[in-house]
């Protein structure tokens, strides 16, 4: 197997889980406060979109989504960002129907990035952390950091009583 259908595989199999652990959510626990440090699932939805954005932007040398108007749809300057407080984000008015509008539009901005590539691409160097990160360093960071965050809230939807995922 070649190395993009490799990489097709394991996206799709990333929103196949991202699809099947966010479905099931409602308004009941979107926001809700879990006990601990540990964020409400729709800030933590927020941040892996946002990040799934970013990471695609960075690949494609393109402006992420966020800077093209979804800022101003959620009414927020920026996303939860790793490092900062989230704590600010837990009074926000997200909704689920504008996570899943973005969770579309990223994963066609996504998908339309892949369609580009090819194996030799992934070789390519760009400056993610370093100045010199392989493209397909990034793509392997990016579906690692959403199937961490995927389980992150299978678990507080168990936490909160409901399936954390349907299988």
């Amino acid at each position: 197997m070649d190395t993009k259908t490799y990489l097709e595989k394991q996206l799709k199999s990333m929103w196949s889980l991202q699809k099947s652990v966010l479905d099931s959510v409602n308004d009941e626990i979107l926001m809700r406060q879990p006990t601990g440090t540990v964020s409400p699932i729709g800030v933590i939805w927020l941040h892996m979109l946002n990040a799934q954005d970013n990471f695609t932007a960075v690949i494609s040398g393109k402006s992420p989504l966020w800077r093209g108007g979804w800022s101003e749809k959620f009414d927020l300057a920026q996303a939860p960002d790793i490092g900062e407080n989230w704590t600010p984000y837990y009074e926000t008015s997200l909704t689920i129907e504008l996570l899943r509008a973005y969770g579309d539009a990223v994963r066609q901005f996504t998908q339309e990035v892949l369609d580009q590539i090819n194996g030799q691409s992934l070789d390519e160097t760009i400056k993610m952390f370093t100045d010199h990160d392989p493209k397909a360093d990034v793509w392997v960071l990016m579906i690692g950091h959403t199937l961490l965050h995927c389980g992150e809230i299978a678990a507080l939807k168990g936490a909160f009583g409901e399936k954390g995922l349907p299988f």
